[in-house]
């Protein structure tokens, strides 16, 4: 699945990106996939961390690693639309006030068992927080699978 993620992920509209890939300590053989990749993709850079530590900690490595203005973060198994990411960058661009935004994960296997549960948990846990979000008027937290964050407002979170 690695291969097809970063395949889709070097493959936007958006020209002026670079991917970065971690490894969170994989046991199986994504750290091979991912630098046979890398060889391939001059965009792509791979980052080996010696053992799982994470996802946070893998996301302020990429962060740190970084060396755009914005940040589009997914997660390993999610497959990119080709206009995801100046989709997900544009509010960044063009409002100084935005600092995260975060997209609209769609469920490509609904046939199987586990794309069923994934869809009711989507439906219900995301639009939970969206409605509680839109209630008090901020918005607390930007989805797992798929967010954009402009580099400053997380170094100025720490």
């Amino acid at each position: 699945m690695a291969d097809e993620t970063i395949e889709h992920a070097l493959n936007q509209t958006y020209q002026n990106i670079e991917v970065i890939a971690i490894n969170d300590g994989s046991s199986d053989n994504t750290a091979q996939i991912l630098d046979e990749l890398s060889q391939k993709h001059p965009r792509l850079r791979v980052i080996h961390l010696a053992y799982n530590q994470g996802k946070a900690v893998a996301l302020r490595m990429g962060a740190e690693a970084a060396r755009g203005d914005y940040l589009v973060c997914i997660d390993g198994d999610a497959l990119l639309d080709n206009r995801a990411v100046p989709y997900l960058v544009d509010p960044l661009i063009h409002n100084p006030h935005v600092g995260a935004v975060t997209g609209n994960p769609r469920i490509r296997t609904r046939s199987t068992l586990v794309g069923r549960v994934q869809v009711g948990e989507f439906s219900s846990i995301i639009g939970l927080i969206k409605r509680t979000q839109r209630i008090y008027g901020n918005v607390f937290t930007v989805s797992g699978v798929i967010a954009a964050f402009r580099k400053e407002a997380l170094k100025s979170i720490g």
